[in-house]
């Protein structure tokens, strides 16, 4: 792969192009994927971390248009998802940009899974999954709203959210290694 590839997809904002969004995005990575790094649990991951961000677009953008940058070097994929939504702001979360980086804040939890906001800087948040060890039958009506970002964080690497004040700018970013 020569250097570093990049490409920004504006998307229509309707639940109708979502599998045509997916595709066309899919098949940008997959045409510059290197060749160690095509598996099929990869593959997997990638289109549900598409899924989920198109998904939470739908759910929570009210713009007419999504954009998701896609960058892909020899050894990350990263995927870039920007809007003018409202701002990420589950149970009084922008609170969480007042506090020190390291500050760590659970945001949800269900009997498997624990996700936490850990504060970074500059409006900047990692979302990070601890597994529970809850040996319980799961409830599936306790599987909540936010179980999206389990699937982006046990996916990613790196996951994080960043909210600019002054244009009202949301921007996910989902880092993903491509070799082991």
């Amino acid at each position: 792969m020569p250097g570093r590839i990049f490409n920004q997809f504006v998307l229509p904002n309707i639940r109708e192009s979502m599998i045509s969004s997916l595709r066309e995005i899919r098949a940008f990575i997959y045409e510059f994927l290197p060749a160690d790094a095509a598996s099929e649990q990869l593959g997997f991951k990638i289109e549900m971390v598409i899924t989920e961000l198109l998904t939470n677009a739908l759910k929570h953008v009210k713009n007419a248009e999504t954009c998701m940058r896609i960058y892909l070097d020899d050894n990350y994929l990263t995927i870039e998802k920007t809007d003018f939504g409202s701002q990420f702001n589950p149970e009084n979360f922008a609170d969480i940009f007042k506090q020190a980086p390291g500050y760590k804040k659970l945001l949800t939890y269900d009997e498997l899974h624990s996700i936490y906001a850990v504060v970074e800087m500059n409006n900047t948040v990692r979302f990070t999954c601890e597994q529970n060890d809850n040996k319980k039958e799961v409830d599936i009506n306790a599987i909540n709203e936010h179980f999206g970002m389990v699937i982006i964080s046990r996916s990613a690497e790196a996951f994080t959210y960043h909210y600019d004040i002054a244009s009202g700018l949301n921007r996910f970013t989902v880092r993903m290694r491509l070799a082991e």
